[in-house]
This record gives C-alpha cells, sequence and structure tokens, in this order.
C-alpha cells in the first residue's frame, strides 16, 4: 500500500513538473510577443494568465516602460490605477520613483469616475489610516476608513501578520495619487509614503 502511494507521488510530481516547464514555455513565449509588439491589451493578457497577485505589480513594472515609455503619459497612470486593487506585497519603494519620474504626467482623471468623486470630496487636509506588521515599512496604500486599515493589520488574502498594528496620519490632499473605491476599501495610494516618526501607532480595536 505505502508503494502504491510513493508511486502515485512520483506521477504526481513528475506531472507538476511538467505543466510548470510547459507555463514557462508559454511565459516565455508569451513575453516574446509582447516584445516583438508591446501593448497594453498584451500586458494585460500576460498578467491574466500567469501572473499572481504578490506578482502583478512586479510584472506590471516590468511592463510600462514598453508600453507607455513616455513619463508623461496619462495613460500610464490610469493602468496602474486599474491594477492597483489587484495587488498584493506591493514594491512601494519602486512604485514610490516611478511615481516620482512620471509625476508630471499625473492628473486626477487618472482615477475612475466614483473614484474620482471621493477625491474631489476630500478636503485639503484628511486623516487616513494603514494597517500592517509593525516591523514593515510604511508603504504607499492607506485607507479613509479605521475598520479597513484594522482588516489589512491582522492580514490579507491568506498573507498574515504576526505583529498587526494601525498607522494613523494627517494628509494633505496634494500628497495623493489616487483614490480606489473598487473594492470598498477607499484605499489612499499617496506618491510617497510619510516619515516614521510623523505617524500614530494605534491598538486594533478602538478604544
Amino acid at each position: 500500500m505505502i508503494g502504491m502511494f510513493e508511486g502515485m507521488t512520483e506521477v504526481t510530481a513528475e506531472a507538476m513538473n511538467e505543466r510548470r516547464a510547459k507555463e514557462e514555455l508559454l511565459s516565455n513565449e508569451a513575453i516574446a510577443a509582447f516584445l516583438a509588439a508591446p501593448s497594453q491589451e498584451a500586458a494585460d493578457a500576460f498578467m491574466l494568465r500567469f501572473s499572481e497577485s504578490q506578482q502583478r505589480p512586479h510584472d506590471l513594472l516590468l511592463f510600462l516602460p514598453h508600453v507607455h515609455p513616455n513619463p508623461f503619459s496619462l495613460d500610464a497612470w490610469k493602468w496602474i490605477a486599474v491594477e492597483w486593487p489587484g495587488f498584493d506585497r506591493i514594491p512601494h519603494a519602486r512604485y514610490q520613483r516611478v511615481f516620482r519620474y512620471r509625476k508630471l504626467g499625473w492628473s486626477p482623471d487618472c482615477m475612475c469616475p466614483e473614484s474620482r468623486a471621493v477625491y474631489d470630496a476630500l478636503p485639503n487636509t484628511f486623516t487616513a489610516y494603514r494597517g500592517q506588521d509593525a516591523a514593515s515599512p510604511i508603504g504607499l496604500s492607506w485607507t479613509l476608513e479605521r475598520d479597513v486599515a484594522a482588516g489589512f493589520a491582522r492580514g490579507h488574502r491568506g498573507l498574515n501578520n504576526p505583529n498587526p498594528v494601525i498607522l494613523r496620519r494627517k494628509f494633505r490632499k496634494i500628497s495623493v495619487a489616487m483614490i480606489l473605491v473598487d473594492r470598498q476599501e477607499h484605499e489612499v495610494v499617496l506618491f510617497k509614503p510619510p516619515h516614521d516618526l510623523s505617524v500614530d501607532r494605534l491598538p486594533l480595536e478602538a478604544g
């Protein structure tokens, strides 16, 4: 009986290796096709098929200069705004550099109408929250809702934080790159993260 299960394990492992090899081949072919004729549609198709949520933010950074090489492109900001809600484990430092490089191409028009309405209604100074692990660097993604931050502090999509914390800070509206309301999270994406010493650290449960 044990030998039978060992054989099944070997067959399963072999099938998985064959599948990985096929996916890698298809992925390489898709990248080659994209480089031959770069387009946002081709990049979107690639990420839909091959990129999981933790890989997607990295892949977008690879595709972005090919699809929108002009640093003044508003379409680049629109693309980032569409893709951002599907990102996990975002490399915030890299996106901060991209945002700085493309800042002159930015406009509130990069947001969808619903998000733009929330952005337009923001006062010049407002309070936002961020949930994360206490040991993690402070990132670009915040929220207008404390309860949403508490959920992210505990973890997100199966990624748990061992030392959850809620950060709170006042921001000026001019520091906001995007508001995203697609998933009812009222996400605030900043052009750059705040300094650690300027942030209040709160318990998960409101007192």
